[in-house]
């Protein structure tokens, strides 16, 4: 469910308690409408075609944009995905441990998962086992991400075949500007581009 809060103050207190909340927040004032009107059409994915039909007319068309799940219980980082991702014409959702992030799957499952490993209430291999014996989630890429170096052991079980479906599709280990895992997201959700073929002779 989405939800957002109208407020009549901002600063770094106001939007900490919203990302708290996982909430949208938009001021009151002369602009509230055409930025909520904003928030609408990026809650349910709409868009407004352009044309010259009178406002009345005029057509409201879905867009179909992959859908990446970031589990993660750093602020910071999910912030600099998220803007990422929009980048990459994907549409985030996050959720801040393994518990939650499982729920949100199951309830809205999304293109591909993102994972810290390490995290409070269950960590990625935790979160795996969630997602591999439910229907509705067995299916999903998952990639698990970590600033420490994990170990070998660590890394076989999160790849490994965890209740009769495979593990982890990748593990990556975080890194400043995350290259390798928006370039792994563009191919798991069909937008890389495929590569110039040579010209034939």
């Amino acid at each position: 469910m989405h939800v957002v809060v109208m407020g009549g103050q901002s600063g770094q207190n106001a939007a900490e308690s919203v990302d708290k909340l996982e909430t949208l927040h938009i001021l009151k004032g002369r602009k509230f409408f055409s930025k909520f009107d904003a928030v609408l059409a990026e809650a349910f994915s709409l868009r407004r075609s352009v044309d010259k039909k009178p406002a009345a007319e005029t057509e409201i068309t879905a867009i179909h944009r992959p859908q990446v799940l970031l589990v993660d219980d750093d602020m910071d980082i999910r912030k600099f995905i998220f803007t990422g991702l929009r980048k990459l014409g994907i549409q985030p959702s996050f959720a801040a441990d393994g518990i939650l992030g499982f729920w949100k799957a199951k309830k809205n499952p999304p293109t591909v998962i993102v994972s810290d490993y390490f995290m409070p209430n269950g960590d990625a291999e935790d979160l795996l086992a969630r997602l591999r014996s439910t229907r509705e989630t067995r299916n999903i890429p998952v990639i698990v991400q970590s600033g420490r170096q994990l170990s070998d052991e660590i890394s076989q079980r999160l790849q490994g075949e965890i209740h009769g479906q495979p593990g982890a599709s990748m593990i990556l280990r975080k890194s400043l500007g995350a290259a390798e895992l928006f370039g792994s997201l563009e191919k798991l959700c069909g937008l890389a581009k495929e590569p110039a073929q040579p010209a034939s002779s």
